[in-house]
């Protein structure tokens, strides 16, 4: 929220409190994939700061509903009851454009209500409901929802349900209700009662925020994805490119470098690595980030060779790849667009200086060690980095391991997946259970398929090829380690097909089955 007319914390506190006793994050709480606010929302003002009116009579509530205008009350206009149960609001509040609830979250909809079932099963209701404030017998709240019995508004402006009910607006102009007994009302399937679509929609309704849960412990900045974001690098206002190379890695001091390549936008529409790899840090987290530096081999290749360039010859060297090794070595690798095997560069010191160019394999060429495109990482004691040959990126992908912080590389196994063709991109990790998956694109095929195989055995054999389905389809997969509950894998959508041209985000819990 960093553009709002103020600040995130003070949002917070506004929109739910905070409860010490509801979950790891205060605020919060996780019920399966959904990340839930632990207190009714409470705040006066529209996302953007404009104050949402209050309805202080019954004649007012009645007014700004008949007319269509945002309104929000205290339970029996008593402000006493705000820090417990919060505001209650119509529907023109919720549905205005302005947006009501915090940036990245939403009103929960019928199907957010239905995974909340599926995930406590049918005791869902008095699972939810808090242990005290009931006028029956409270709940368990074993899943900390903490729902109080905050009742609702009538379209007429007359109060219902205080220590009854807990009313919830449901977004579409439905509720959701937890009765006295702990039985779900509303927004559910012929077993939890019926979808109940309120003819009432001027009631005024309690409200919980509701976000995806893609992991815990880290915030997405800007939030609300998906956003315009933050922009790093403007190649456009300079009419260079960005094809080729990118690459993050974290450094042992908490530093984070990122490389990417700056290639002309002419030669061949600047599709090609005709340039050099430049490089930024960040000392705090990628919140800023200094100045660009060359990373100077990169720079010296393209110095050397810019005139046969010019010729629509790409003469690049580019770092596609970096990681950090266990005792902090850094490792950035250069491809040279499959004329010879990559070579390779180490810092001692956080990415502040560089050594001496390495080979990879001094007894490889290009056509059979071309590319990484940042398929490396590192499991326990050793860097794992995986290539593939040729020119075209048609050759063996093959796997090569350093136990000796990058000081070497030896080839583990090659031939990873006999008889694909044009695999330009891999990803893979160790999993949880220390079985090696790795990842292909194969822009032959249909982009809504990767083909995998696994390791038993850290990457010396492997399993016959399979196919995985992707139904956003993906290009340049990059694969995380577990985060939380979840992998994660990341690319683009192609560029071919329906809708190309967009940022895919998938999630798996075993790294091998990826949601949709």
């Amino acid at each position: 929220m960093k553009n709002s007319a103020y600040s995130e914390d003070q949002a917070w506190i506004e929109y739910c409190g905070r409860d010490e006793s509801v979950g790891a994050d205060p605020r919060t709480v996780i019920i399966g994939d959904l990340e839930w606010t632990a207190k009714n929302l409470n705040t006066g003002k529209f996302r953007n700061a404009d104050p949402v009116p209050q309805a202080r009579t019954r004649e007012e509530w009645i007014s700004a509903c008949h007319f269509g205008m945002p309104a929000w009350c205290y339970y029996e206009n008593n402000p006493d009851f705000a820090d417990l149960f919060g505001k209650l609001y119509n529907r023109f509040a919720l549905e205005d454009e302005r947006g009501i609830v915090p940036e990245g979250w939403r009103i929960p909809g019928y199907e957010d209500w239905h995974n909340v079932v599926e995930e406590l099963g049918s005791e869902a209701g008095r699972e939810m409901k808090s242990r005290s404030g009931w006028n029956e017998d409270g709940g368990t709240n074993s899943s900390r929802f903490n729902a109080l019995p905050c009742g609702s508004r009538y379209g007429n402006g007359g109060f219902y349900g205080m220590g009854e009910n807990a009313v919830f607006a449901e977004r579409g102009g439905g509720r959701f209700y937890i009765t006295g007994v702990g039985t779900l009302v509303g927004g559910f399937p012929e077993s939890f009662g019926g979808r109940t679509n309120n003819p009432q929609r001027n009631d005024g309704l309690a409200v919980r925020c509701v976000r995806d849960k893609l992991y815990s412990g880290f915030d997405i900045v800007p939030s609300g994805v998906p956003n315009p974001g933050i922009m790093f690098i403007n190649r456009e206002a300079t009419g260079r490119s960005g094809h080729m190379g990118n690459s993050l890695t974290e450094c042992n001091n908490g530093d984070i470098l990122a490389f990417y390549s700056n290639t002309s936008g002419i030669i061949r529409g600047g599709h090609l690595p005709d340039g050099w790899t430049e490089y930024r840090r960040s000392v705090d987290g990628g919140r800023s980030w200094q100045e660009p530096k060359f990373f100077e081999y990169s720079k010296n290749i393209w110095e050397e060779n810019r005139v046969k360039a010019k010729r629509d010859d790409p003469q690049g060297s580019l770092v596609t790849a970096a990681v950090t090794a266990p005792n902090g070595n850094v490792v950035a690798f250069s491809i040279f667009w499959g004329k010879q095997a990559p070579v390779y560069h180490l810092s001692y010191d956080n990415g502040q200086t560089w050594s001496e160019t390495r080979r990879l394999d001094e007894t490889a060429a290009g056509e059979d060690v071309g590319y990484t495109y940042d398929a490396v990482f590192v499991h326990e004691d050793t860097i794992f980095a995986l290539f593939v040959g040729g020119r075209g990126a048609s050759g063996p992908v093959s796997l090569y391991v350093s136990t000796d912080n990058g000081e070497s590389f030896v080839k583990r196994s090659d031939n990873l997946f006999p008889d694909k063709t044009y695999q330009w991109y891999q990803t893979g990790r160790v999993l949880e259970d220390g079985r090696m998956v790795v990842y292909v694109y194969n822009g032959v095929s249909s982009l809504e398929y990767l083909y995998y195989v696994v390791s038993e055995d850290k990457g010396h054999t492997w399993s016959v090829p399979e196919t995985m389905h992707l139904k956003k389809r993906i290009r340049n997969p990059q694969m995380s380690d577990k985060i939380g509950e979840f992998y994660f894998m990341h690319g683009r959508s192609g560029s071919r097909g329906p809708d190309p041209g967009n940022l895919v985000l998938y999630k798996s819990r075993d790294g091998l089955h990826w949601d949709d």
